[in-house]
């Protein structure tokens, strides 16, 4: 769905007057697209230009003959799409469409059958488009519905999903990049999936949500580094010799950090999924990325919650109901990220004449993340349900080796153990969660604020873990 998203939210936009489209105007047009995706673009006919009145009507229609693969190789084809192109005098153009779109792939015969399909109806839309710097500085949206569906060997997906929307903006940033920003709604979200596994026979799964919410921004893309990049690998067809070697690495060395920041974030509100026990229901469900580009000292984020999770009665026993979460906040930090150093050395390996240098280009950056950057990870984490809450955070070293601490603190545990010492009674296993508990009580401190808490030091190298001063594991250990 995501490849379509995008193709459509790319190229449906809205005319304007202007004086009457010309042959050569057609050719200006067709010659930056070209400079931005490749002259194979319009030389195989993927892309063409066609003077119509005041406007130019461009159409984008991809097969396997346009792309030239062979008969048993992969089957793709994007159906043909026009968008009408007007002149607005200030070397911008407004576009407009008003159509359905198709997307069909089919894997290569010598590989593992895989099928996907996607169908956009009665899309249409408009925006403005700066040619010269191919930057679409508006673009807005609405397709009627989406249908999706996948088969492959492990599973088939069937995916609906009603109005779909999408809003975008893009400005100069700073240098010589491009800030951006786009919104998105699906509607009324449907998602079955069915896993082929003849060992473990299971129903289908259905996913649904009522509304799907997404948020991207971005400051300083290398917008035009990454597409004359782009331009250059489709033109030598993703295959670069030794002559061809330096200026590849010259491209693609341009397009670094690839931009300042980015974030993203993905909510579903009131979601579902169905299992043989009922209905899973969560009223909202948050995902978060903030990163930073390929830079010496990369930050990258990601923050995942949840909120209102209702179980269906007997998923769980009685007496475990009060332990499930009914909402949580996990938030991850990995700083201290050298990925300039990373991407450098595996732009090396673009263009070598053996597989051992290429080898040894990956080997290089892999060691480059492992001991070559002095990466952390931190983490905030919070999770509540009705008989205890728990607040954590910490941080540690990445490698070569993992060392540092954490604090975690909690409600009253007394409820917990209610729970476990009630279940006992009729589930065996939940003895083992009485001794949890009381293990964890009796290693636990009282702070100020009356919360148990637990600091915690680790050390991998030495196989130790502290808890409130009291060490554990084979480091531990006297000779």
């Amino acid at each position: 769905m995501m490849l379509a998203t995008v193709l459509a939210g790319f190229f449906l936009t809205a005319p304007a007057h202007a004086a009457p489209a010309t042959p050569e105007g057609a050719k200006a047009i067709a010659d930056s697209f070209a400079h931005y995706y490749g002259r194979k673009l319009i030389d195989k006919g993927i892309a063409t230009v066609t003077p119509n009145g005041d406007h130019y009507d461009v159409t984008f229609a991809i097969d396997n003959a346009k792309l030239g693969l062979p008969a048993d190789g992969p089957q793709f084809q994007f159906a043909p799409f026009t968008m009408q192109m007007t002149q607005k005098g200030d070397g911008t153009y407004a576009y407009t469409a008003d159509q359905s779109i198709d997307l069909t792939f089919k894997a290569a015969k010598t590989k593992e059958p895989l099928e996907f399909a996607e169908h956009l109806k009665s899309c249409s839309g408009n925006g403005v488009l700066d040619l010269k710097r191919m930057v679409f500085l508006t673009q807005a949206m609405t397709c009627e519905s989406t249908v999706l569906t996948v088969r492959s060997p492990v599973e088939d997906i069937d995916a609906s999903m009603g109005k779909l929307t999408i809003q975008g903006h893009a400005k100069p940033g700073a240098s010589d990049g491009i800030d951006i920003g786009v919104t998105g709604d699906l509607q009324d979200f449907v998602e079955t999936v069915t896993v082929k596994d003849p060992r473990n026979p299971s129903p289908p799964v259905a996913i649904r949500a009522d509304r799907v919410h997404q948020e991207a921004t971005a400051a300083g893309i290398r917008n035009t580094q990454l597409l004359e990049a782009l331009a250059f690998f489709v033109d030598h067809d993703f295959t670069v010799d030794q002559n061809d070697q330096a200026a590849a690495q010259a491209k693609l060395k341009a397009m670094l950090p690839l931009w300042q920041d980015l974030k993203g974030d993905i909510r579903y509100d009131n979601a579902s999924v169905g299992t043989p026990k009922g209905i899973v229901k969560i009223a909202s469900v948050d995902s978060q990325v903030i990163t930073t580009g390929a830079v010496k000292d990369t930050n990258i984020n990601q923050k995942i919650s949840f909120s209102g999770l209702e179980l269906p009665d007997g998923m769980v026993p009685d007496w475990a109901g009060p332990l499930v979460p009914r909402s949580a906040t996990l938030n991850f930090r990995l700083t201290g990220l050298d990925l300039d150093l990373v991407a450098n050395k595996l732009i090396e390996v673009v263009g070598a004449s053996k597989a051992m240098e290429q080898h040894e280009a990956i080997r290089s950056a892999i060691l480059a993340i492992l001991f070559g950057s002095q990466a952390h990870l931190s983490f905030e984490q919070s999770l509540t349900a009705p008989a205890f809450d728990v607040k954590g955070q910490g941080e540690s070293t990445v490698s070569p080796t993992q060392r540092g601490k954490a604090t975690v603190s909690a409600s009253s545990l007394d409820a917990v153990m209610d729970a476990f010492t009630k279940g006992a009674a009729s589930t065996p296993n939940a003895q083992q969660g009485v001794m949890g508990v009381a293990f964890l009580k009796g290693l636990a401190k009282t702070g100020p604020d009356g919360r148990l808490t637990w600091d915690i030091d680790f050390d991998s190298a030495a196989k130790t873990v502290t808890v409130n001063g009291q060490t554990f594991g084979p480091g531990a250990r006297k000779p």
